[in-house]
């Protein structure tokens, strides 16, 4: 192991021992250690002064430091002493806000370091990170009124000041605790104005939040106001005070809001009788997402600390509703993901194939070997394969889909396996020793300084299942390097020295080549052999047409649902044509089709003009091999065909058929023979003519699609 790979798994396994790091998962965890820098301080050194602005978040690795304030008299009383495993520096990074006291060292320490950009990386990548780190942020803000609870020290000079602080400080514990309470985000904004409106000594408070959707401020929750009063009122940003206020991001304190002339129609003013406003916008510049506003009955001089005070309060009041919607939509995305109901996951369709398809995903996801999957484009390969993932033991593990054409020929394997941190790396050419140069040549054209390690997609998918789809598009190194890690479970990334260690589930797809490839030596026939052993061949849409009106069927409700429309049907016309046509683009094309074909559809029926091929050109008329085994197997067995015409013009020929065969037997070429035949191919002619589709494009064994 070396001394870099040792560094980083004591590290990681340090921070597995405390909050939040400990509720974090391994790969999340990983990428975090990655970031560390180290720093040491010795006894009496300040890290961190009180009013200043910072920009890291620290962690104590070995020793202690402790947090100090300065009272009215100059004297330095300690509010908290923080030891291995403690943070600091959280508050000011997140909130933007200066440090609340200085750190000192007590005792020689190293600290582990995250930069606000690192920081802002990961959970840019990682939105769950600002999650966890809140409650470092309520931890911290709890010393702080825990100290002013017990101590009641001095930290302005003036105690009128200190009180009001102070009570500026707890209600924002108090506010920030309320998120915690419900996740219903309406019921907490009504505790929060009500609380803000209290300690605010208003009259009235109201929250406004910006839709994204129509760029309007809505009144989500009020306090003070008449009954009759409080509704669901939608601003635009150029009207009222709060318009203005979230148009410029800037606050507005007004001692006689009835004299501006921001205010007009249906404004932040509900009743005469309130006369001054005080609003500061929620959030920053970047992140804004709306304003709160208190009102006074009499007039109001709003000073500088009434407005720093609220719009403090504002900020903490956006970072909680920030995070409150944050988790709401994770906790969506684990429903709809991780927490899929398995008996609900299969193929849509009819027959004994698509039995046979939901009786082999069934029988996969019992295992957890490899699975190799044949077919073509379109035929269901990704739907198998995640089928498999979330009826299996991996279900709440991550699905990577990984389309292996997309990997450069030339690529030495950083996609799927990843790269090491690195001061160079040297190109193909001088690895061989292919030409001469010298060294400014190479510096300019064969190194890559600073390359900053990267995790390949079979580490993004550990605990879960990594689908590659055309693996045979893989180089053969990449193939020896995937051969190697399915039989051992780890793998080198690219510029490294290491094991690296991945337990993901492989299913992969391979082309209709793949029996060339391997006799030609493109492919490894060993890495064949161990994903073949569960192997499936996929058929085109165009040979299971069985399942085309049951697939239509699912498709309508699904695209219904999703367009907000109620098409429930399709026209035999409609059904005819998707019988008819040759589907080159198997499933994906049938639901682009579907999916048009609703948008169009004017009633709750689609007919056959809302039938729109993305190729027209492979709309055909069908020829069939009547005395094919399987065309008259699928004959029998479907429930669609025969109807109608199909049946008058079966009969009408059979009966021409006889006349030609039984008609004269004095001699073949007589004049009787002769118009019987002519009788015979001119009736053909005119039955094909008159019925169009229906004798061959809608014919019985066409339509079973099983030849």
């Amino acid at each position: 192991m070396t001394e870099e790979t040792s560094f980083f798994k004591q590290k990681r396994d340090f921070l597995k021992n405390y909050e939040p790091f400990s509720l974090l998962s391994n790969n999340l965890l990983k990428k975090i250690v990655s970031k560390l820098q180290v720093q040491h301080y010795g006894v009496g050194q300040k890290i961190c002064e009180r009013g200043q602005k910072g920009n890291c978040l620290f962690i104590i690795h070995i020793g202690s430091v402790v947090e100090t304030l300065t009272d009215s008299s100059g004297e330095e009383i300690t509010v908290a002493v923080l030891r291995e495993g403690g943070c600091f520096g959280t508050i000011s990074l997140l909130t933007d806000e200066p440090y609340l006291a200085t750190i000192k060292v007590k005792e020689d320490v190293e600290l582990l370091v995250l930069y606000k950009n690192d920081i802002q990386e990961l959970i840019q990548k990682n939105p769950v990170l600002s999650v966890y780190l809140s409650r470092v942020i309520s931890m911290r803000m709890k010393t702080f009124f825990d100290f002013f609870e017990k101590e009641k020290i001095k930290i302005v000079e003036d105690l009128e000041d200190k009180i009001e602080k102070e009570r500026k400080l707890d209600v924002i514990n108090r506010v920030t605790q309320l998120f915690h309470l419900d996740e219903d985000i309406s019921k907490i904004l009504s505790m929060v104005v009500k609380e803000v409106n209290e300690e605010m000594k208003a009259d009235a408070c109201s929250i406004f939040l910006l839709d994204s959707v129509s760029n309007n401020l809505i009144l989500e929750a009020a306090v003070g106001f008449d009954s009759r009063a409080i509704k669901k009122i939608r601003m635009r940003l150029d009207e009222g005070i709060t318009g203005w206020v979230v148009r410029y991001n800037e606050p507005a304190a007004l001692e006689h809001v009835h004299t501006d002339p921001r205010v007009k129609f249906f404004s932040e003013v509900h009743e005469e009788r309130l006369s001054s406003l005080l609003s500061v916008p929620l959030g920053t510049k970047k992140d804004l997402i709306g304003a709160i506003n208190i009102q006074t009955v009499d007039r109001r001089k709003y000073t500088y600390e009434d407005i720093r005070g609220l719009t403090i309060l504002a900020n903490h009041i956006a970072l909680a509703i920030a995070h409150a919607r944050l988790k709401k939509r994770i906790q969506i995305t684990e429903r709809e993901s991780g927490k899929k109901d398995s008996k609900s996951l299969g193929f849509v369709g009819k027959g004994k194939y698509i039995d046979k398809i939901n009786a082999f995903v069934n029988a996969m996801a019992l295992i957890d070997e490899p699975v190799l999957i044949n077919g073509e484009d379109g035929t269901g390969k990704i739907p198998m394969s995640k089928i498999i993932h979330y009826k299996g033991k991996r279900s709440k593990g991550p699905f990577v889909d990984v389309d292996c054409r997309d990997i450069d020929n030339d690529s030495w394997g950083e996609e799927l396996f990843g790269y090491e941190k690195s001061s160079y790396v040297i190109s193909c050419d001088d690895a061989f020793g292919k030409g001469t140069q010298d060294s400014a040549s190479l510096g300019k054209s064969n190194v890559i300084e600073d390359v900053a390690t990267r995790l390949g997609y079979l580490e993004l998918a550990d605990s879960g299942t990594i689908f590659l789809d055309h693996v045979d598009s893989l180089n053969q190194a990449n193939q020896i390097k995937l051969l190697n890690y399915i039989q051992e479970g780890k793998f080198n990334r690219v510029n490294g020295s290491d094991h690296v260690f991945s337990n993901a589930r492989i299913v992969a797809s391979v082309s209709d080549r793949i029996a060339s490839s391997i006799e030609h030596g493109k492919f490894d026939k060993n890495l064949y052999n161990i994903l073949g052993k569960n192997f499936y061949q996929l058929k085109a849409l165009r040979n299971q047409k069985r399942s085309i009106p049951m697939l239509t069927k699912h498709l309508l409700e699904k695209f219904s649902g999703e367009l907000h429309k109620d098409v429930k049907n399709v026209s035999d016309d409609a059904m005819g044509r998707l019988m008819s046509y040759d589907w080159p683009g198997n499933v994906i094309e049938l639901e682009n089709v579907i999916r048009r074909a609703v948008y169009l559809a004017k009633g709750n029926t689609v007919t056959s003009e809302q039938i729109i091929f993305g190729i027209p050109s492979e709309e055909k008329k069908w020829s069939f091999n009547i005395l094919s085994v399987n065309a008259i197997k699928g004959f029998i067995e479907s429930k669609y065909y025969p109807q109608g015409i199909q049946i008058l013009s079966f009969a009408l020929l059979t009966m021409i058929l006889c006349m030609l065969f039984m008609g004269n037997k004095d001699g073949l070429l007589n004049f009787a023979n002769v118009f019987l035949w002519s009788t015979g191919l001119f009736g053909m002619y005119l039955i094909t003519m008159i019925s169009g589709r229906s004798l061959c494009g809608v014919c019985p064994f066409a339509a079973a699609g099983d030849w």
